[in-house]
Formats: C-alpha cells, sequence, structure tokens
C-alpha cells in the first residue's frame, strides 16, 4: 500500500521510519551533473519523491491523483527601466534582497556556504543588510594535487 507523508526536511520525512533510503542512481547522476539539483518528481533517496514547485496536488480519497501548476515563470522581456544603469543596479539590488529574504523563511537555521566568490559573498552581505547577525558559515578546502593549488579558504 502507498503512503503519503510531507515534510520540510529530509530528516524530519525519514523520521517516522519505513521509507527506502538506498540511492537513486538516476538521480544521483543528475545531481552530480545538474550543479545539486534534482528535477522532481526524483528525489537523490529511491524511497521519496517530490511535487514540482508551483504545484498543488489533488489526491482524491480512492488514492488517485491530479496535479495543478499555478504558476510558469515567463521568459519575455518587459524593459521598463529604460537604459538608466542606476535603475537596473537597484532593480538588481531589490531583486537579490526579495530572494535572500524568501529563503530565510525557514524551521531550521540558515547558514552560507562560502565558495570564496562573489555570489556567496553578497548573500552573505544581504543577509546582513536585512539585520541577520552572525550567519553560520562553512567553506571547504582540499589539498593541492600535482601542483593544483585546491585550499581556497583564504578567499573564502
Amino acid at each position: 500500500a502507498a503512503r503519503l507523508r510531507f515534510a520540510s526536511t529530509l530528516p524530519a520525512l525519514l523520521a517516522g521510519g519505513g521509507v527506502d533510503t538506498s540511492l537513486d542512481p538516476a538521480a544521483l547522476h543528475q545531481y552530480l551533473s545538474w550543479h545539486g539539483t534534482v528535477p522532481a518528481p526524483r528525489t537523490v533517496l529511491a524511497g521519496v519523491r517530490k511535487i514540482p514547485p508551483a504545484t498543488v496536488r489533488v489526491i482524491a480519497p480512492d488514492g488517485t491523483h491530479r496535479d495543478h501548476c499555478y504558476w510558469q515563470p515567463s521568459y519575455t522581456r518587459h524593459s521598463v527601466l529604460g537604459a538608466d544603469p542606476a535603475l537596473w543596479r537597484e532593480a538588481v539590488h531589490d531583486a537579490l534582497r526579495t530572494a535572500v529574504r524568501r529563503r530565510t523563511v525557514a524551521d531550521v537555521p540558515v547558514g552560507v556556504l562560502l565558495s570564496g566568490g562573489l555570489d556567496s559573498s553578497l548573500i552573505v552581505a544581504l543577509l546582513a543588510e536585512e539585520g541577520h547577525e552572525k550567519v553560520p558559515t562553512f567553506a571547504m578546502g582540499f589539498e593541492s594535487e600535482n601542483g593544483e593549488e585546491g585550499d581556497e579558504f583564504h578567499y573564502s
């Protein structure tokens, strides 16, 4: 018999037990090939599936279901800002602030993986701008191999 569970984190989902936690090889390939993402409905765990973004799933008493996608991104360009670089800078800054703000609404602690690049540094700066103090940050380093420098801690 199929079972339905839902949670905001994987550990919460697995806490009830009885979930196949073996790796889904196809999903693992997607994860490693697509920069750390696995498109719905797969997850890296064979016994766990996810609903696509912007989707409402309606489940009938007999177990059948139908999905309703309530939003699709628009890829058309509507330039209301004109050519003024200052307007574009402010628009990008506002969009980044909004994106960071939305991702800090969580029922678990939030941290940032520092890569040494501008993107992760910008996220930490925007978090500080939003009033988040002492945000936990993480970095990874690797030993040098064949003359290639691997440790980039000094950048992050």
